[in-house]
């Protein structure tokens, strides 16, 4: 038997609380579409349709359909779509 010892180096900076709730709720619901899938991981809040709203307009911004799920993105994808989200929820 071979064995192999892997070590992992961190290049960048930690993501914050925000990236890392949205790559949670995006993979709460996977079999859904994205927005979706954010807008039930937000069920019960009086902004869910907004957020769902928000979530297909960043997918556009950041080249994607509205049906992508989160299974589709890269994580260089996810940080694009994170930062997009922040932005229109600023606007």
């Amino acid at each position: 038997v071979d064995s192999s010892l892997l070590t992992l180096r961190r290049t960048a900076s930690t993501p914050g609380q925000a990236f890392i709730d949205l790559v949670h709720d995006a993979f709460g619901h996977r079999r859904k579409p994205l927005p979706g899938s954010l807008a039930l991981a937000h069920r019960g809040r009086a902004d869910a349709e907004q957020i769902k709203q928000r979530a297909v307009a960043a997918l556009a911004a950041v080249g994607h359909d509205p049906a992508t799920r989160a299974e589709q993105l890269s994580p260089g994808e996810f940080l694009a779509l994170h930062e997009e989200l922040e932005r229109l929820a600023a606007a």
